[in-house]
């Protein structure tokens, strides 16, 4: 799994560089400090992990939450007419969707080793 979540990674940092540039080209600056987006996430830090479903249940309740919120985003930049907003965000919900999918059929592995 730990390859797994090294890919999970590096996809969330891609992602969050898009979602930097997207806001930069609608004019606006894009907040820099973490600690700055820690006061405001949904999703919190987690503890000490010991196996691999209970690190998947994590992610399936962090990717819950994500895909609401850019169910949201999509609504409101459809709104706004922002075709470039919509696209790139339902690019991310149809990765995203089958990722929750991988990992729904990876719960059903046991922790006891």
């Amino acid at each position: 799994m730990h390859s797994k979540y090294e890919e999970l990674y590096n996809d969330a940092a891609e992602k969050v560089d898009e979602v930097a540039e997207r806001i930069l080209q609608l004019g606006s600056t894009p907040e820099s400090r973490f600690s700055e987006y820690l006061k405001v996430t949904e999703i919190k830090e987690a503890d000490v992990v010991s196996c691999s479903k209970e690190a998947v249940n994590l992610l399936l309740d962090y990717y819950k939450t994500l895909i609401a919120r850019e169910r949201r985003i999509i609504e409101l930049a459809s709104d706004a007419h922002d075709d470039t907003t919509v696209s790139l965000v339902s690019d991310f919900l149809k990765e995203q969707e089958k990722t929750v999918w991988m990992l729904v059929a990876t719960k059903s592995q046991s922790c006891a080793e």
